[in-house]
């Protein structure tokens, strides 16, 4: 067992502190691992979309993925079928829970005049491209997130353009008449909400791990891989080749020149703006060994290796 908070137990206590906290103006963040190894979603959650009678040896963890991808012999069909279920069984509960914490509030009248964000760090990958859980932050299986705003009274709209994390709290600030952020890299959304003109297209940039790490650029039609240890260079092409198992960087040298070029020019922006931010903060003391049990946690997560 470990001590994350489910969303059941999460939404109530966020009930409570609004309920204690009446103050009109208030800044409320909400952060489940329910959609997220070690899978617990309730079994009659799991039996919506799993087989009942699965009698398998998977185990919804992510040494039990760790092992699968060593052994190197994938799983079979019903296997497979089971682990998506669990992913997707967490995330209709969590939706459940979700929206019935938006009808509290809405009854509450805390709605009326308040923004919702919907979002999550990362994806999940089943194997699309050989490993389980979210390792390959550089891989669209992982890069692909919900990000939903919601204010009431708003009309719906589905905006289909690359738009990045770091967008989310220029929006924010722009969505409330706030200041901007200085120093944020990132850029408001606000035009795409008002009609007003739309900021020009932007390839997305992300990464695995500090340099050397993988870094990658991504727009609605072409994603580049760079592995910063190589200097070597894939490209898909993902309206073409929507699993990315085809490199066409030898293909269109074009493309891959200019989103190289982008690469670049993003990476060094984002390392400029870590070098600014821990000039202009406070000394950090150097972190010293990982407890075991905070070790074996994170390893659950998926966010060390073994």
């Amino acid at each position: 067992e470990d001590d994350r908070i489910g969303v059941e137990r999460l939404v109530a206590r966020a009930r409570r502190w609004l309920t204690d906290h009446p103050d009109p103006r208030f800044f409320l963040f909400l952060h489940t691992y329910e959609i997220h190894t070690p899978y617990r979603t309730p079994p009659e959650y799991v039996k919506r979309f799993g087989d009942p009678d699965y009698r398998g040896g998977f185990q919804p963890n992510t040494k039990y993925f760790r092992r699968i991808e060593k052994a190197g012999e994938g799983m079979d069909e019903r296997e497979h079928h089971e682990v998506v279920a669990r992913y997707d069984a967490g995330i209709f509960y969590t939706d459940e829970r979700v929206g019935a914490f938006l009808d509290w509030l809405d009854d509450e009248g805390l709605l009326d005049d308040s923004l919702v964000v919907i979002t999550s760090d990362h994806g999940e990958e089943f194997l699309e491209h050989g490993r389980l859980g979210h390792q390959q932050l550089y891989l669209d299986p992982n890069l692909r997130v919900p990000l939903l705003f919601f204010r009431k009274g708003a009309p719906p709209r589905v905006i289909d353009e690359t738009v990045e994390l770091i967008d989310v709290v220029p929006t924010i600030l722009g969505m409330l008449g706030l200041p901007d952020l200085p120093g944020a890299v990132g850029r408001s959304l606000t035009a795409y909400f008002s009609g007003d003109d739309a900021p020009p297209p932007r390839a997305a940039y992300s990464e695995k791990g500090t340099s050397p790490g993988q870094q990658t650029v991504i727009t609605d039609r072409y994603q580049l891989v760079e592995d910063g240890r190589t200097k070597d260079v894939s490209l898909y092409d993902l309206a073409a080749d929507p699993g990315a198992e085809r490199d066409v960087a030898a293909e269109r040298p074009d493309v891959a020149a200019r989103l190289g070029a982008e690469l670049a020019r993003r990476r060094d922006a984002a390392r400029a703006v870590f070098v600014a931010n821990r000039v202009v903060g406070k000394a950090v003391a150097q972190p010293g060994p990982l407890k075991e049990k905070i070790r074996a946690e994170l390893e659950a997560l998926g966010y060390l290796e073994p």
